[in-house]
């Protein structure tokens, strides 16, 4: 089958693995489904304090031998302005892009010496940042300068949410090694256990509807369309849970419900959804990308936010951010 969007979507819910074969999962399945012909570097990284911004892993995948130095010099891009444009409020763009030509531009002579002499106009970003401060990007060298679609911004934003969502898990999962699932279903959505949240009859109803989405994406008919299919494909499903797959020692697959809304810290005066939407909005992700990202509906996300701010005295998203950051002492 061939590799697709969706390809990464699915190497994101390998929570089984360490960090680097998962990096390297999600690198391998990101060359596959992209034009990486002139090679990619994925990295993660930690933005838990902006201001002590830092890489910590990177992965070079196909590039020529006489390029690959160039990695290293292209940390002089990371002065502050540079961190918060790529990394800190960017889901998917490419560099060369009119909302990094500011960027750019004043560094036109260390843009050409690292990359145009080796025939690179431009760099394609994934960027996959969670509210908890940990990211991933994936960089993907292109040979000409380049602009998304409104279709393509929208799918790689989701692909790169799923990135977040799958290592917030494999992060609370080997914090939480005795984490039970709260439900159990078939491929086909049958609920075979549940418990806590997830006894309720409309939490079981939403599970069982999007553990049969899911199973529909994944099959090959599903894949004919990789926008719809990630579109099916949400981020949470309720604000809480993620779906992934678990093999019994006689081959049978079932899909489990394991909580995975961020850890959003700080000002105990919102509820925790409250904590979730406004930690998404820090990101300055749109009400609709913050509502995939939760599994809940645009006007709910509204309500959380319009919550929020009365909470906390705020008259508007950007004073809403700012009073949150204060609170939860990050910057």
């Amino acid at each position: 089958m061939r590799a697709d969007a969706l390809s990464i979507v699915e190497a994101a819910y390998a929570v089984d693995v360490d960090d680097e074969p998962w990096l390297s999962g999600i690198a391998e399945a990101a060359r596959a489904a992209l034009d990486a012909r002139l090679g990619m570097f994925t990295v993660a990284y930690d933005a838990s304090v902006p201001s002590g911004f830092r890489i910590l892993t990177s992965l070079v995948s196909g590039m020529a031998e006489a390029l690959q130095p160039v990695l290293w010099e292209h940390t002089a891009l990371f002065d502050p302005p540079w961190v918060e444009a790529v990394f800190l409020r960017m889901t998917c763009d490419h560099i060369r892009h009119r909302r990094f030509a500011q960027f750019a531009a004043a560094k036109p002579e260390l843009l050409d010496r690292l990359y145009r002499r080796h025939g690179i106009e431009d760099i394609f970003c994934i960027n996959a940042l969670d509210p908890t401060g940990l990211g991933h990007q994936i960089n993907v060298l292109r040979s000409r300068r380049c602009e998304l679609t409104a279709t393509e911004r929208t799918k790689w934003s989701r692909v790169a949410a799923h990135i977040a969502a799958g290592n917030r898990l494999r992060q609370r999962l080997r914090r939480e090694r005795d984490a039970r699932p709260e439900a159990v279903l078939a491929p086909d959505g049958k609920v075979v256990h549940a418990e806590g949240d997830a006894t309720a009859k409309e939490a079981r109803e939403r599970l069982r509807e999007s553990a049969r989405r899911r199973e529909r994406v994944r099959a090959k008919s599903g894949r004919k369309d990789p926008h719809r299919a990630i579109a099916e494909w949400k981020g949470l499903i309720a604000a809480r849970w993620s779906l992934v797959d678990q093999f019994e020692t006689d081959g049978r697959r079932y899909l489990v419900a394991q909580k995975n809304d961020p850890d959003v810290g700080g000002l105990e005066s919102l509820t925790p959804r409250e904590r979730c939407a406004v930690g998404f909005a820090v990101l300055g992700h749109s009400n609709k990308h913050i509502a995939y990202e939760m599994g809940i509906a645009p006007s709910t996300v509204a309500v959380l936010l319009s919550r929020a701010a009365r909470r906390l005295g705020t008259r508007s998203r950007d004073e809403l951010v700012r009073k949150f950051l204060e609170g939860t002492k990050k910057g």
